[in-house]
């Protein structure tokens, strides 16, 4: 497994797959199944495309999704087995599109959640605050994700820019 049927082993330009059923030696403990996700980056941002409501033919045509597209694909993406879902704390929109998916999809098991500490400084500009700081601004952060994205636990939780974050320890 993992060479496309056909290709010389030897073959420097052979093209390669992954085979998704395998277990690997490089595995830990945090395992994503199919090790593939999908992340909610865009969800309810009107620059990438997002549309509040109803979209109209010309809408669609050019390539804006609304609430109705997401949870179709949220839908689709975990019936077949793309259960790890990364969000952040900086996309409200996500995390309360997540929540009401989550609840409102059959989906066996629940979904593993991935979610990314915000920038301290942005939040602080965001927020009209002194940014964030020690382990327990990122514990408050993350408890406040999962509360959010109604989870009572994450599977991932990523400090972004860490060089950038006062208070922190490696």
């Amino acid at each position: 497994g993992g060479v496309l049927d056909g290709e010389e082993e030897d073959d420097p330009e052979r093209a390669l797959f992954v085979d998704w059923t395998e277990d690997y030696d490089d595995e830990n403990e945090f395992h994503i199944p199919n090790r593939i996700g999908f992340t909610t980056a865009e969800w309810g941002d009107k620059k990438k495309g997002f549309v509040a409501g109803k979209l109209k033919k010309n809408e669609r045509k050019a390539g804006k999704f609304n609430k109705s597209d997401l949870k179709k694909a949220y839908e689709k993406l975990q019936q077949n087995g793309v259960s790890f879902v990364e969000t952040s704390e900086s996309s409200s929109f996500a995390e309360a599109f997540l929540n009401k998916f989550i609840n409102e999809i059959e989906h066996g098991d629940r979904p593993l959640v991935a979610s990314t500490f915000a920038n301290p400084w942005k939040h602080a500009i965001k927020t009209k605050s002194l940014p964030r700081r020690g382990s327990k601004a990122v514990i408050d952060a993350a408890e406040a994700c999962c509360d959010r994205m109604g989870v009572s636990s994450m599977s991932l939780f990523q400090v972004k820019n860490p060089y950038f974050y006062i208070g922190g320890t490696s």
